[in-house]
């Protein structure tokens, strides 16, 4: 893709909140959803090796939070399951043209705030210390008589990762770092797609049954 990683971001905000939150009760809404869904794909054009690796754990996470809804009200569920697999798919193709050292860059040049995407650019640059950090936490539940693990080792893990991103993050301003830079503005073309996202994302809203 031509468009800088700034409005990449801002097209995966879009289109992502956007499947996330569509009524697709209809056979048309959620035809327009394929098309939508094509058209990312055929912009794209993810790797398949990647985009399975990426993607297969966060629909089987997903998968897992629905299943007491889906037993609760199965049309509910469904409905639910295709707008979050739909949104993680986008998603997950629009992220792979960014590479991670695009990514803290990018949230500064779409507005958030500097400190937060300074905290994401250190946590990414560090990415290496995270298996080592989750193997220390596993070695700890085995010592303390724990034989598995579970959703709570990942929530552990991801506050320290992201503990110690603020910890090396401030070291770097206190020796005159400036964080993570600020990416190239959208420019015209990113303006240009960021409307046409938003414009496809509100035909599936305002599509008649």
């Amino acid at each position: 893709m031509s468009l800088t990683p700034s409005a990449r971001v801002a097209c995966l905000l879009v289109i992502v909140a956007g499947i996330g939150t569509a009524p697709l009760d209809s056979g048309r809404s959620r035809a327009a959803l394929a098309a939508v869904l094509l058209g990312v794909v055929l912009i794209t054009r993810p790797r398949p090796g990647w985009l399975v690796r990426r993607l297969v754990p966060a629909l089987a996470a997903l998968g897992a939070l629905l299943v007491p809804l889906w037993i609760a009200d199965a049309d509910r569920g469904l409905s639910i399951a295709l707008r979050a697999g739909s949104a993680a798919f986008a998603g997950s193709c629009i992220a792979s043209t960014l590479s991670l050292t695009e990514l803290g860059p990018a949230l500064a040049g779409v507005g958030v705030p500097r400190a937060l995407a300074s905290v994401v650019h250190t946590l990414l640059w560090q990415l290496e210390h995270v298996g080592s950090e989750g193997r220390r936490l596993i070695l700890a539940r085995r010592l303390r008589g724990a034989r598995g693990f579970g959703p709570e080792v990942l929530s552990q893990l991801l506050l320290r990762t992201a503990a110690r991103a603020e910890r090396v993050d401030l070291a770097m301003r206190l020796r005159g770092a400036e964080g993570a830079p600020v990416g190239p503005r959208f420019g015209t073309a990113g303006v240009v797609s960021s409307l046409a996202a938003l414009g496809l994302v509100a035909a599936l809203h305002w599509l008649p049954p």
